[in-house]
């Protein structure tokens, strides 16, 4: 996909400065990726996590999955994982809940 031709929502205008077109590729193929119609909810975690590195405040949401992981060291990996999913989720920007 060309960089110059992504459609960029106003929530994500808001949310990511997209200062190169390497930024706006990224963006793009989560949009692509975002279309695939059976995405499990690891993928879907992927993408949000891929999304939060576009935001200036980048280090944040990396920082709140570490936490997650760390703080649940004593559960098995599959339980740490979940754990992972359901946390993450709420922490990360989820541009389709805004979307109208």
């Amino acid at each position: 996909m060309d960089s110059k031709k992504v459609i960029v929502s106003p929530a994500e205008g808001q949310r990511y400065p997209l200062p190169s077109p390497l930024d706006r590729d990224i963006l793009a193929k989560i949009h692509q990726a975002e279309e695939i119609p059976d995405l499990g909810s690891s993928e879907r975690f992927l993408l949000l996590l891929i999304r939060s590195q576009l935001e200036v405040p980048w280090r944040e949401p990396l920082l709140q999955v570490l936490d997650t992981l760390l703080g649940n060291r004593g559960l098995s990996p599959d339980q740490r994982w979940q754990k992972i999913l359901e946390e993450g989720f709420s922490t990360l920007w989820n541009p389709s809940e805004v979307r109208s």
